[in-house]
């Protein structure tokens, strides 16, 4: 980190030697570019959500991957490929295709989801047979994007905001924030044995600064005492806001000779 820093340092340096040089027009430039950043700077984490939900409200569909990893008394690691549409509230899901693989203390975990509000197919193995399922018009899969982000808005007096190059980050105000219980649902988070209080926490959302969309979160909990250790980090990235194919939430006939085999989601 201290290397990045003397760079950065370096390359600012070169720049205030060279602005004395600079014709006005790029002067001209140079200077309303400040005044961008510096009202940009200014800007309140009320005033910014206020954005970002304006923004958002046109999303529709949206791709998710998120990687977990908790050590504890035992070790458990997850990845997650989402794809994911919304309804015109952004309240329900009523397509996906998600894929979870899941390992736990070696012991590995598979299930696949696609569907629409009608029908679905899931199966529990990369290579297994697919069974038909009933999405009764909604799937719920953690984290959604638009319950992170009321999560989010409800944080608004616990974090900071700032703008680093082409995007807003947000990060936590203070240790004394309850990400846990904050994040319980989206997250699936569970800590028993040692307080809140306890845990150290780092905390970092990205949003695109010219679109306002989420676009990627890292999570780190933490704590090593008398009580034993804990480990767990959670990086989750959007992408592909309105760009996910109509053919991503296609579902196959699937022929199933046991009639136990179909279910709900």
């Amino acid at each position: 980190m201290k290397k990045k820093y003397s760079i950065l340092l370096t390359v600012l340096t070169a720049l205030l030697l060279l602005a004395g040089c600079l014709p006005p027009r790029l002067e001209s430039s140079k200077k309303s570019q400040q005044e961008v950043n510096k009202t940009a700077k200014k800007m309140s984490v009320e005033d910014f959500f206020d954005k970002v939900e304006k923004a958002n409200d046109a999303i529709e569909t949206v791709h998710f991957n998120m990687d977990t990893d908790v050590t504890s008394n035992g070790h458990k690691s997850q990845h997650m490929t989402a794809d994911l549409g919304y309804n015109s509230s952004g309240d329900i899901i009523e397509r996906a295709n998600v894929v979870i693989d899941e390992t736990v203390n070696g012991s590995n975990r598979y299930q696949e989801i696609i569907g629409d509000k009608n029908k679905a197919q899931v199966r529990s193995s990369k290579d297994g047979n697919w069974r038909s399922a009933t999405p009764d018009g909604r799937y719920t899969i953690n984290p959604s994007y638009f319950n992170f982000l009321k999560v989010l808005y409800s944080m608004e007096d616990d974090l900071v905001l700032k703008q680093s190059g082409s995007e807003y980050k947000l990060t936590l105000r203070s240790q004394n924030v309850d990400i846990v219980s904050l994040f319980r649902e989206e997250l699936n988070l569970y800590v028993r044995g040692i307080s809140q209080s306890e845990l150290k926490k780092d905390f970092e959302v990205t949003f695109d600064k010219k679109t306002f969309y989420l676009k990627d979160f890292d999570l780190q909990l933490s704590y090593s005492g008398n009580k034993g250790k804990l480990d767990l980090e959670a990086d989750g990235t959007f992408s592909k806001w309105n760009k996910v194919k109509d053919s991503q939430f296609s579902v196959t006939d699937v022929n199933s000779d046991n009639p136990d085999d179909s279910g709900s989601i």
